[in-house]
């Protein structure tokens, strides 16, 4: 049998890449996906919802350049979010914001996407909109 020999940096290297990725999952969000049909109400389908509680996840913002307008330059933020690859949100998806700032409840404004790191995925992000409550 083949012993494999690691260097300390290589280590080191591995085990500070594993914690800034732990570490960038610094916010808790509970996701509410719809499920499957329960009854019908006036013709229309009623869904029961699964939700996940106390999901891993980062909120943040993406700001776009100074775009003119008729009103005169605005910056326009878009908020995102991150979660791990095995969880389950979609584009119907409801997420509710349990720190800090990002306190509230929030609708999944487009399909969550894949994002690789080194050609093998790393997580999954969408953009969100807030949902008056």
């Amino acid at each position: 049998m083949r012993e494999v020999q690691v260097s300390v940096w290589q280590h080191l290297h591995y085990l500070v890449k594993n914690m800034a990725r732990r570490a960038s999952f610094c916010h808790l969000c509970d996701i509410s996906n719809p499920g499957t049909i329960t009854g019908y109400i006036n013709g229309r389908p009623q869904y029961g919802a699964v939700i996940t509680t106390n999901v891993p996840c980062r909120f943040y913002s993406l700001k776009s350049p100074v775009q003119e307008t008729a009103s005169g330059a605005h910056i326009i933020s878009q908020l995102r979010l991150r979660v791990y690859l095995d969880t389950s949100i979609s584009e119907d998806s409801t997420v509710v914001g349990k720190s800090g700032s990002f306190t509230g409840t929030y609708s999944v404004d487009s399909l969550p996407e894949i994002v690789y790191s080194n050609k093998h995925p790393a997580w999954i992000e969408c953009s969100l909109k807030a949902v008056e409550s």
